[in-house]
């Protein structure tokens, strides 16, 4: 299968700003988030009864939310209750009734399954940035969107197609397995067990020691560049049978 060109880059001239973009978070609670935040207390992981009368809740409200959960849930509570699924679900929703440009910041974040399954339309890629370590499993099976992940990323984002990944932290463990036509732009480095079984992926950094792991760990198929700090191409290689 021959490689997929490389579309123009969707991050040029898309600086995201930690501090900037935690102005935007507003961190007193509304009555809606308070009243879906009861709900889901009660109803746990059955998340299909929230879905019948779900309203569209905006990217504040949601981030809300996703820390209030981080801040007050316990960890058993969670395996139970899969909040992952629930936050999703919201952004999901919200993105279908129009939204977009989602922020999601805890730096000690407990939560699994975020962006799991999230698919958009191709037109109008959907826009999610993780400030802190995301939990594990996120992005899998995601497909067409972008994630900016400001902080330190250990498993996920396998299964996923035609995404797009500025990681401006460190990628350790197993992540990026069975991924297609994605584009992943690490500022870190890179080391465990990444990226096996995937193809017609670009792999970029500025980092020379994070370009030679991704040579040795990325496989067939893909396409791995190294760029100076303006994002200019210096060196290329290319994986094939």
């Amino acid at each position: 299968m021959a490689l997929l060109e490389l579309r123009v880059d969707p991050f040029l001239g898309r600086e995201v700003n930690r501090s900037e973009a935690e102005e935007d978070i507003q961190t007193e609670l509304d009555q809606e988030v308070e009243e879906l935040y009861a709900k889901y207390e009660r109803l746990g992981s059955h998340l299909w009864y929230l879905g019948y009368d779900l309203k569209p809740y905006t990217p504040i409200q949601i981030n809300q939310l996703f820390r209030k959960i981080n801040r007050e849930m316990s960890i058993d509570r969670m395996k139970h209750a899969k909040p992952g699924k629930l936050i999703t679900l919201l952004i999901n929703h919200a993105y279908i009734t129009g939204q977009n440009n989602f922020i999601l910041s805890a730096e000690d974040n407990k939560i699994c399954d975020i962006a799991y399954e999230l698919r958009c339309n191709e037109a109008r890629p959907l826009d999610l940035t993780i400030i802190g370590n995301p939990g594990n499993y996120f992005a899998d099976k995601s497909e067409g969107c972008i994630f900016t992940i400001i902080g330190h990323i250990k498993f996920g984002m396998e299964y996923s197609k035609y995404c797009n990944y500025l990681i401006r932290g460190d990628v350790t463990g197993g992540c990026g397995w069975h991924t297609t036509g994605c584009t992943f732009i690490f500022e870190g480095s890179v080391s465990g067990s990444f990226g096996f079984w995937s193809k017609n992926n670009v792999y970029k950094t500025s980092n020379p020691e994070t370009y030679q792991t991704l040579i040795q760990l990325t496989g067939i198929n893909n396409v791995c560049q190294l760029l100076n700090d303006k994002g200019t191409v210096l060196e290329e290689f290319h994986k094939h049978l």
